[in-house]
């Protein structure tokens, strides 16, 4: 019975707050943290400290991104399932990508540790490409929602 009281107070505020929340286009994981103001700033801060590596990774990652965002773009009409699609290529078109030039540092005279670097590199940099569009993804989400007090504060009123 209390559970019933609950749902039946909570819910509609839920939903609602689910509604306006998907307008204006904040993500969940902008809620629920102390602070907003002085965290969106270091977030801007980290944020433009890891542009120069986001730029590099995107460029390592270009062949793997390309194809894989073409196949979706072009070939899958479930967006879910394209997510599963994107992931795919990314693990075949990135492993051919390092065999291709595993063989090229092997037979030149590349420096060894240059080239292991470079496939370290290589490796993570579809996956860091990806992670990285993620934070910048929630960090304009976290702009948003500091214009968006009546958010928070529903939020609040939820979680209470």
């Amino acid at each position: 019975e209390v559970i019933d009281s609950i749902i039946s107070e909570k819910l509609p505020l839920a939903l609602e707050f689910e509604h306006e929340r998907r307008e204006a286009g904040i993500s969940i994981h902008s809620f629920g943290y102390e602070g907003q103001l002085m965290r969106t700033v270091l977030k801007t801060i980290g944020l433009i400290l890891w542009a120069p590596f986001q730029i590099c990774f995107g460029v390592v990652a270009l062949p793997t991104i390309a194809i894989g965002e073409f196949l979706v773009a072009n070939k899958v009409k479930d967006k879910a399932f394209g997510n599963s699609v994107r992931m795919a290529s990314t693990l075949l078109v990135n492993g051919l990508w390092i065999i291709i030039w595993a063989l090229v540092f092997i037979f030149t005279r590349f420096d060894f540790k240059c080239g292991v670097l470079a496939l370290l590199v290589m490796t993570t940099a579809p996956l860091c490409f990806y992670q990285g569009l993620e934070w910048y993804r929630v960090w304009i989400s976290d702009l948003r929602l500091l214009k968006r007090k009546d958010l928070v504060d529903k939020f609040e009123n939820i979680r209470k």
